[in-house]
């Protein structure tokens, strides 16, 4: 670009002192021409007038045939430096345009490589989570700012196509395909944060859903004290249903974001603690009713004995 705006000075240089001599030359010509009427004029009063003034006449058609072969190679100096200058500064458009645009497209790729290295990182908690979304939104107007870019590459391309440069064409197409880039890179933005929002809506919900569960893994825990066996199977029964409600909406969340960002780790450690928490307990509510039926059965199969043994006395 430096070497086109170099050739670009001399040009208009070499135009300056081309015309200077031009007008020089027709200058001195003028003054030739009015010295040789000044010639023809004084030559009548010459012993032979007739001589002179026709060779004062002849030098001046000479002249004037010079003056017009110099204006003729000006008109066609002004047009020449007039179709070149258009050339360099087409060239140059187009240098700028290219360099614009080589510019942001490597922006745009180093920008979305950047962005595609941290899908996977959804955070182990609200806490980091709503830091990761702080951090993610100061990205968004970098990205329409170079959104704002490339429209005005394409606009500027469009402009230098217009004068029927033959790179036109494949200039606006380039110019188009970065416009796509920087509309791409704005979607995978908001992709992002609508998916660091559902890591935070999961982590609340799975963390209210632990606290759910070491209350339900307590009153398992102290359901023994002073309760009878139909008390104890309501209350498993109850634990039992409770586990599927506190479960259901955080787990779901959880899947839903794994199948989505397969290498959320965050995600995954706290459903499987989720997980193993609803297993625990549902292997706590399930041995306990099973202790239950076994209690009743060995205290059925007792007063089955005792009223067998019993039964002769009274007969």
């Amino acid at each position: 670009m430096d070497e086109m705006r170099e050739a670009l000075e001399r040009l208009k240089d070499l135009q300056r002192e081309a015309l200077v001599a031009l007008n020089g030359a027709l200058h001195h010509g003028n003054c030739l021409v009015q010295q040789l009427d000044s010639i023809g004029q004084e030559g009548s009063l010459d012993s032979r007038p007739g001589q002179i003034r026709l060779r004062a006449q002849l030098a001046k058609h000479q002249v004037e045939k010079w003056m017009e072969r110099l204006h003729e190679r000006r008109d066609w100096t002004t047009r020449r430096w007039s179709d070149r200058k258009h050339e360099l500064e087409q060239c140059l458009a187009l240098a700028l345009i290219t360099a614009d645009l080589a510019m942001l497209h490597h922006l745009l790729e180093e920008r979305t490589e950047s962005l595609n290295r941290n899908t996977d990182q959804l955070g182990d908690a609200h806490a980091s989570a709503q830091l990761l979304l702080h951090e993610h939104k100061k990205l968004m107007p970098e990205a329409k700012d170079m959104q704002e870019q490339a429209l005005k590459i394409v606009k500027a391309t469009e402009d230098f196509a217009l004068d029927g440069h033959f790179a036109g064409p494949e200039a606006i197409s380039k110019a188009y395909q970065l416009l796509h880039e920087a509309a791409n890179y704005l979607h995978l933005i908001d992709q992002r944060e609508s998916t660091l929002h559902r890591s935070i809506e999961f982590f609340d919900n799975a963390h209210s859903a632990i606290i759910k569960l070491d209350q339900l893994e307590v009153q398992l825990k102290t359901g023994d004290l002073g309760l009878s066996p139909t008390q104890l199977e309501t209350l498993h029964a109850t634990v039992a249903h409770s586990l599927e409600e506190v479960t259901a909406q955080p787990l779901q969340l959880g899947y839903a974001l794994i199948q989505d960002i397969p290498g959320a780790e965050g995600v995954k450690r706290m459903v499987e603690q989720i997980e193993n928490k609803k297993i625990s307990l549902s292997i706590q509510c399930t041995a306990h009713k099973e202790e239950n039926v076994k209690a009743n059965r060995m205290y059925n199969n007792f007063i089955e004995k005792y009223e067998q043994v019993s039964s002769p006395i009274f007969f």
